[in-house]
């Protein structure tokens, strides 16, 4: 072990140590920023399509902000508009900067973690993603590396409690420091499961496949787009790995890669997959929807293994731009895996991340919501069953990659 690595193992160490007491002694925020949303009608949605006038007051007993503002209120998320507890996009009359390093913009997502009882998966899965592109420079222009972040709040519509939300960076440009107005800068999204996500056909599908979320839909982004996906479907294995430097960003794809292996994530393999150029020539992959990893599925209700018989090896075996990339680049995989594995995806480091989220939200608000949201039992997530499902599936990984843990 070198001695950063043996150094940032004995800083993950001290600060799990700090923050495990802080949570069992409740010493974290007494306090959550309480969100307040009224309109004639927050209720009865027909779909995402439905925008509503609305008002908004914000008010963090901590810090002493508070504002209240106009604001425009949709339902955010392809699964939301079944659920009872719903995620929401909001647009502010003016922008504000709600955490420092975010810059001041107006629009926001209020994420309902509906899956989740912590509240911690998505935004400590992108935290430990966003730690993992820095340490090689990806995503630099972007205020979280390319990845979502937000902070817990409490939140209340037309006078009645809706529970714990997180105040996240929205899928916007933002979110990747890209300029909208710039030809250059494209970002595309798997939204499902077609086989194009999976560069398995040969024409993309822009409705349900990789569909635009930055960049206009037109002809010459389409031309730039499928030079690369064109790339990826048929080039030999010589002239991937040959070729593969004029098309997509290889430190991008071996973190994506690599992460989906540590994090057990099969529903970002391709669907939830951001690809991202700010050249209209270079494509890098970026994580989001982060809320099924570490072996809880994508319900919240069961098992990747055993109710989605969706095992980490199958992730590790996965087809479609990472099978490539695990075919192509073995070495350079490899050597990547056991990097990430020291720092940041050390065991320490993962649960010192979940429990520094545990420390921001008081004992009595998770108590609050799940009198609201979870007293059925069906949600399984808890941040030691997270830990032992870690404890569980992680040998299995690191095998198929030649890494040994140290003690």
């Amino acid at each position: 072990m070198t001695r950063l690595a043996a150094r940032r193992l004995l800083v993950a160490l001290l600060a799990l140590a700090l923050l495990t007491v802080l949570a069992v002694r409740g010493e974290g925020r007494t306090t959550l920023p309480v969100v307040t949303i009224t309109a004639d009608s927050l209720t009865d949605w027909d779909g995402k399509e439905d925008v509503r006038q609305a008002t908004l007051s914000y008010e963090d007993g901590a810090t002493g902000l508070r504002f209240t503002q106009p604001i425009t209120i949709h339902i955010q998320g392809a699964t939301s508009v079944r659920k009872d507890k719903k995620n929401f996009t909001i647009k502010l009359e003016e922008k504000l900067e709600l955490r420092k390093g975010w810059g001041a913009h107006k629009k926001y997502c209020l994420k309902a973690n509906y899956i989740d009882p912590t509240h911690a998966v998505n935004i400590v899965s992108a935290r430990l993603a966003a730690q993992m592109q820095r340490q090689y420079a990806l995503f630099d222009r972007a205020p979280n590396a390319g990845q979502v972040d937000g902070f817990p709040v409490w939140l209340e519509l037309n006078g009645e409690p809706a529970g714990l939300y997180t105040w996240n960076i929205p899928k916007d440009e933002w979110l990747l420091g890209m300029d909208k107005a710039n030809p250059d800068h494209i970002a595309m999204f798997g939204k499902s499961w077609k086989g194009c996500t999976a560069f398995a056909t040969e024409k993309n599908n822009y409705k349900q496949g990789w569909i635009f979320k930055v960049g206009e839909k037109n002809r010459e982004n389409k031309e730039k787009f499928m030079r690369m996906y064109q790339f990826v479907r048929t080039a030999s294995d010589e002239a991937f790995r040959a070729n593969f430097d004029q098309y997509l960003d290889l430190d991008a794809c071996l973190n994506y890669y690599c992460y989906v292996c540590i994090s057990y994530a099969p529903d970002n393999l391709a669907k939830n997959m951001l690809l991202a150029t700010y050249d209209g020539i270079h494509w890098a992959p970026c994580l989001y929807d982060l809320d099924s990893l570490w072996g809880i599925d994508w319900k919240g209700a069961g098992l990747w293994a055993v109710d989605d018989a969706y095992s980490v090896e199958d992730v590790i075996h996965c087809t479609g731009l990472l099978g490539r990339i695990r075919d192509c680049f073995p070495d350079e995989v490899r050597a990547r895996y056991a990097e990430l594995r020291r720092y940041p995806l050390s065991r320490e480091n993962i649960r010192a991340e979940f429990e520094r989220f545990r420390a921001e939200i008081p004992q009595d608000y998770y108590d609050r919501d799940r009198a609201l949201w979870y007293t059925d039992g069906t949600n399984i997530r808890t941040y030691e069953r997270t830990y032992s499902l870690i404890d569980e599936y992680l040998p299995t990984v690191d095998a198929a990659f030649g890494y040994v843990e140290t003690p």
